[in-house]
């Protein structure tokens, strides 16, 4: 079928921005300039809170941080609905690992992180109008560029457009990496297609267009989801990774706001969705050497983000966002037999070595303990030639 992908890439665009049923501009921001890691902290640091109009003003990089505040009440239209915080700058696309990042604190509670590629949060399911929530916004500037804008908006979302959004789009994604002729690419393309017919966009938000917007879903859900998901030429299981690179393009103390980040977000999609897989090799013993030795990285994030400041108290919401989320992750790692005789998996695997183990391998581990956290990886690789720091090992106990 000539232009049915290009076709169904318009509607599934319409669908999109029919899934807004409501928006409301937030302005009123105050904005205290410097790098905080907790609401409390952003509170009692000096300097004035000053006001920061977003309908016109700008906010500056590169490598700076900024603490922005306000208390969003929610409006009386959004009664009962789904309501979903929208944060963006100019920038809409590219390297979120360099760009514009956030850490949202919703009534002082750490709650996800966001960047370019990730702008949306889901605030509550049944909102309650004329309720007030103190919205914190962490910020990071990144290191590409050098003024942003602050756009933030109230959205009620329809859940069922927008799964329905979703639905249509993975596979759109998907026909990027088929070949044209290929039989999966036109069975796929055959439903989609099937899927937008029965679509009634004459007027967007009328009883005809949701009650066509069900009848869509329980469709492509049958005949795509369900009767071309089967055992075929290729078997694909979909999980969740957060990969974070300990000082590539960043420094090191940028990588602790990085793992706090990741991982604040990983715990509110668990929250969101019971069935959401996630895995990191943060948490997975990437090699067990004979007598006890360990190599891991997750012994890296463990040092950078505990061992590294143990007298902070600052660090503590890093190393509780981090600790919570492991317990939650499923990590695709071998089970190991400890010196106990049980059986351990992942992050139960990495504290069995760190207090049971005498000896363990961290490379690279100990550039994060010995030098300024300021440094970046070619710094860090100019310093470790210096110092003649190779492999160093760490004897028990291993806060020595």
């Amino acid at each position: 079928m000539r232009f049915a992908k290009e076709r169904a890439q318009i509607i599934a665009d319409q669908l999109k921005f029919y899934s807004v049923e409501k928006t409301s501009f937030v302005d009123g921001w105050k904005v205290k300039e410097g790098c905080f890691i907790t609401p409390e902290e952003a509170e009692a640091a000096e300097g004035e809170w000053r006001d920061f109009d977003n309908t016109k003003e700008l906010w500056y990089g590169p490598d700076r941080h900024y603490w922005f505040r306000n208390d969003i009440t929610i409006p009386s239209d959004m009664d009962g609905k789904e309501v979903w915080f929208l944060v963006r700058t100019q920038l809409e696309n590219g390297d979120d690992g360099r760009n514009p990042q956030f850490l949202v604190f919703v009534n002082g509670l750490v709650t996800q992180g966001l960047d370019i590629n990730h702008k949306e949060i889901l605030l509550t399911t049944k909102a309650k109008g004329g309720e007030t929530l103190r919205v914190d916004l962490q910020a990071y500037t990144g290191t590409l560029h050098n003024e942003f804008k602050l756009r933030t908006d109230l959205l009620v979302i329809n859940p069922e457009t927008n799964a329905l959004y979703y639905d249509i789009q993975v596979p759109l994604w998907g026909l990027n990496r088929m070949e044209a002729d290929k039989r999966p690419r036109v069975e796929i393309e055959e439903v989609v297609n099937d899927t937008i017919n029965l679509l009634d966009l004459r007027n967007p938000g009328s009883k005809e267009f949701h009650e066509s917007v069900k009848t869509a879903s329980e469709y492509i859900g049958k005949h795509l989801y369900e009767d071309l998901s089967g055992y075929s030429d290729v078997i694909a299981t979909c999980i969740g990774h957060t990969h974070i690179d300990v000082a590539w393009l960043w420094t090191v103390a940028q990588v602790r706001q990085k793992a706090c980040r990741s991982f604040a977000t990983v715990l509110k999609l668990m929250d969101e969705l019971v069935s959401f897989p996630i895995c990191n090799k943060l948490a997975m013993v990437l090699e067990a050497f004979p007598g006890g030795i360990v190599c891991t990285e997750a012994l890296l994030f463990f040092v950078v983000v505990v061992l590294d400041c143990p007298s902070d108290p600052s660090m503590a919401l890093y190393s509780e966002t981090i600790v919570a989320a492991c317990r939650k992750v499923t990590f695709p790692c071998s089970t190991f037999k400890n010196s106990l005789g049980k059986r351990d998996a992942g992050w139960n695997v990495v504290f069995h070595h760190l207090f049971y183990c005498n000896i363990f391998v961290l490379v690279d581990i100990c550039l994060i303990i010995s030098i300024p956290s300021h440094l970046s990886q070619r710094d860090i690789c100019a310093y470790e030639k210096t110092q003649q720091y190779h492999v160093c090992f760490f004897h028990h106990p291993i806060n020595h």
